[in-house]
């Protein structure tokens, strides 16, 4: 409101001067209503910029779980195949057989060793050689082939 105005409205100069003063009281009482606005409007800014941090460190935390898990696995991994290769050497089997043994636990990998043991016969004894000198033959043929075989070995 304007001085002007209201003198041209034919008021005396008294009455101006107190609805002047009453305007003024009103408009700093409407001001002092949001005289925090300031505040707030920083602290909205700070807010929104630790909502913006919040969200990316929430993004950077699930590709660390993501990298952890990979490498966990990759540790279970080298721990087992170091148990096979533990197992497969305490069992008479080389190096190249742990590659055939099964399993993710100790009991497992324990049980696939001794199956692979028994299919390849580590720890069997072969059977002897029959002796050629000896006398086996059922028929005369049989008779004459081996002594000729011994007299052929004896001179060699």
């Amino acid at each position: 409101m304007k001085r002007e105005f209201l003198s041209g409205l034919g008021l005396e100069k008294e009455t101006v001067d107190k609805i002047m003063e009453e305007n003024g009281k009103d408009i700093e009482q409407a001001k002092s209503k949001y005289s925090d606005y300031d505040d707030l409007k920083a602290t909205a800014s700070k807010y929104g910029e630790l909502e913006k941090a919040l969200e990316k460190s929430g993004t950077q935390l699930a590709e660390k779980e993501k990298e952890i898990e990979a490498l966990n696995g990759k540790v279970k991994g080298y721990e087992s195949e170091s148990l096979k290769v533990r197992l497969a050497s305490e069992n008479g089997l080389n190096y190249s057989a742990v590659q055939f043994l099964k399993g993710d636990t100790e009991e497992e990998i324990k049980k696939s060793v001794e199956n692979l043991k028994e299919l390849v016969g580590v720890g069997k004894q072969a059977p002897p050689l029959a002796k050629l000198n000896e006398n086996t033959g059922t028929n005369k043929k049989d008779t004459q082939l081996k002594s000729v075989l011994d007299s052929l070995l004896q001179k060699g």
